[in-house]
């Protein structure tokens, strides 16, 4: 029986994935996605997405969290992600970007937290 409740733990595991990316408050930077003019042709081309996750860095009092990768893609994290990324943030100094290394399961762009840390 042990063994079978090891197995499936290792599995779990093993199906996880990770990413890196920036932290962002997730309203804030779904408002700046949005901010747009329908007359704008030249959207990806003018936007600073540096400026972007500076502008939606989290503070305290977030309470939905997304991340940012270095390829501009988003995810959002499930509500315990969203409690783990507010737990850390309790704890960690204050900064202008926090980077974060996230384990976890993905689904509809949507991960499910398994971890979530400060990157090196």
């Amino acid at each position: 029986m042990r063994l079978v409740a090891i197995f499936c733990v290792l599995a779990g595991l093993a199906f996880a994935e990770n990413w890196r990316g920036a932290l962002v408050d997730a309203k804030c930077y779904d408002a700046e996605q949005r901010n747009v003019s329908p007359r704008n042709e030249d959207f990806w081309v003018n936007r600073d997405r540096g400026l972007e996750v500076w502008y939606c860095a989290p503070q305290k009092k977030t309470k939905s969290f997304e991340i940012v990768d270095y390829d501009g893609y988003v995810y959002k994290f499930d509500s315990a992600g969203d409690s783990q990324a507010a737990q850390l943030l309790q704890t960690a100094a204050k900064k202008s970007t926090y980077v974060v290394d996230v384990t976890g399961r993905m689904s509809q762009k949507t991960i499910a937290v398994q971890s979530i840390a400060l990157a090196p």
